[in-house]
């Protein structure tokens, strides 16, 4: 480790204690930019239809139950059917990035 730096006198070692507070105390110019991103709302148009996104939905979870996926209540269907249903809403609207 370095030897803390030696001043010739008590005058430049307060002088140089003083700088070092007044460059910590300054705060670092802060550049503005402007935003990247436009955060108007969009609308996205779908490659599929809805019933056909839900059914393809639907599908892959009957898959999964007859690969040995839980279904305690029975309801795992409805539930995947009304999820897709949702997702695709919100992609439709812009609240969802992808499908």
């Amino acid at each position: 480790m370095a030897r803390p730096r030696r001043y010739g006198s008590d005058a430049e070692r307060q002088a140089a204690y003083r700088e070092r507070l007044r460059l910590q105390s300054s705060p670092a110019p802060v550049e503005e930019f402007p935003p990247e991103e436009d955060f108007s709302p969009r609308v996205n148009v779908p490659q599929i239809s809805e019933a056909d996104y839900v059914e393809r939905e639907v599908e892959i979870t009957r898959r999964q139950i007859a690969g040995g996926l839980k279904d305690p209540d029975g309801k795992r269907l409805e539930r995947a059917k009304s999820y897709a249903t949702w997702r695709y809403r919100g992609f439709v609207a812009g609240e969802v990035e992808w499908l």
